[in-house]
This record gives C-alpha cells, sequence and structure tokens, in this order.
C-alpha cells in the first residue's frame, strides 16, 4: 500500500482524537510531530487559501504510527487536513521494503486500517 486517503464529515480534530484512541488500542503507538493550529497564529499572519478570511479554522496534523514489534518495519506517517467541518485523512508509506520484511508491513497496514475504520464510526450517545 502506497497511499490511502478517507474523507470524514467531521472535524479533524475529533477525527485525530478517534484515530489515536483507535490506534492505541490497537497497539499501535502514536506520536504527534505537527500541529498547524499549535504551531502559528492562523488567525491573523495569513488570509486563508479556502476561505479568503482572516479567520482560519483549517487544522491539518501530522504523526507517525509505530507498529507494535520491530518486524512490522518503519512508522507510518498520517495526515489530517481539515476544513468546514471535513477532514481528509491519508495513510502515506515510503518506499517498497524488502522481501524479508514484507509480511511485517502488510500486518501493521492492516492493522493501521482496521483501526482507521474503527475511528470512523461514530461512537454511540451514552442515555
Amino acid at each position: 500500500m502506497g497511499h490511502y486517503t478517507a474523507r470524514f464529515d467531521e472535524t479533524c480534530d475529533v477525527i485525530v482524537s478517534r484515530v489515536q484512541e483507535s490506534l492505541e488500542r490497537h497497539g499501535i503507538r502514536v506520536l504527534p510531530t505537527f500541529d498547524l493550529q499549535a504551531v502559528c497564529d492562523c488567525n491573523t499572519l495569513c488570509p486563508c487559501p479556502y476561505h479568503g478570511a482572516s479567520a482560519c479554522g483549517c487544522q491539518y496534523v501530522v504523526f507517525l504510527a509505530y507498529g507494535p514489534d520491530a518486524e512490522m518495519g518503519s512508522p507510518r506517517v498520517i495526515a489530517a487536513h481539515g476544513h468546514d467541518n471535513q477532514t481528509w485523512l491519508s495513510l502515506l508509506r515510503g518506499a517498497e521494503v524488502p522481501d524479508r520484511r514484507r509480511t511485517g508491513h502488510q500486518i501493521f497496514d492492516t492493522m493501521l486500517m482496521d483501526a482507521i475504520a474503527e475511528a470512523s464510526v461514530k461512537p454511540e450517545l451514552a442515555e
């Protein structure tokens, strides 16, 4: 798998939180590496490329996902881009892996896809 993107009708913060929690439940370690809203004052520095207004509610988050063991190879990069209550989540992987580690990578990719699918289901409201 080289690249996977899914669209969600939720805010970026909600989707990122759900995905991180789901990955951790699957034994996958998550390391946040970039958060657009945390590193810049997007409300005053530049106009929003999507809205043209000075108040930008866009979000871009990048994190690394590490498999539970070394056989699963290098971490995967997960990026989430959101605006207007929609989020695009991308799962990226680098170059092809050597044959001796391919099975571990395929298992890890399956774990990631299962965790993302689990996170895409809205939690039931408690009554």
